[in-house]
């Protein structure tokens, strides 16, 4: 699990080139950051039920795109007090596992092809979870997630 979240804040950073990039994952009703890059890493759970455009993500289980945080209800500051946003849940089974998401301190800094490509990669993710934890542990994700945390 580890080399996944690691594996795709490279492929993130490398692709995005923003200024935070960001793996969370789902466990008891809550989001908890694994890792970022180039931002302070949270260790403070957020709910799903609660404010945030990635418990939003999550919620829904849909890409939220947001280009100007300064109009958002959903935006709270995080790891980095970006004016751009994109979280994409990675889902599995119709449930989110994961929320991929990138943050730029421009507004109007994503396009359509960054959620195209952000999405693409969190259904990798999704079925790497699955792929991984059941050949490995023979486990099924949502355990073997609540080991790694």
């Amino acid at each position: 699990m580890e080399e996944i979240v690691s594996c795709t804040l490279d492929i993130m950073q490398t692709v995005f080139e923003y200024q935070g990039v960001s793996f969370q994952v789902v466990d008891n009703g809550c989001l908890k950051m694994i890792d970022i890059r180039d931002a302070p890493l949270i260790r403070k759970p957020l709910s799903l039920n609660g404010a945030g455009i990635i418990a939003k993500a999550a919620r829904e289980r849909r890409s939220i795109l947001v280009n100007d945080t300064r109009g958002s209800p959903d935006f709270f500051k995080g790891s980095v007090d970006g004016f751009s946003e994109l979280a994409v849940p990675a889902v599995l089974r119709g449930e989110t596992v994961a929320v991929l998401c990138v943050e730029s301190l421009e507004p109007i800094d994503f396009i359509d092809d960054d959620r195209k490509l952000l999405e693409t990669l969190a259904y990798h993710v999704s079925f790497a979870f699955d792929t991984t934890t059941e050949k490995e542990t023979g486990k099924t994700s949502r355990e073997h997630l609540s080991l790694l945390l």
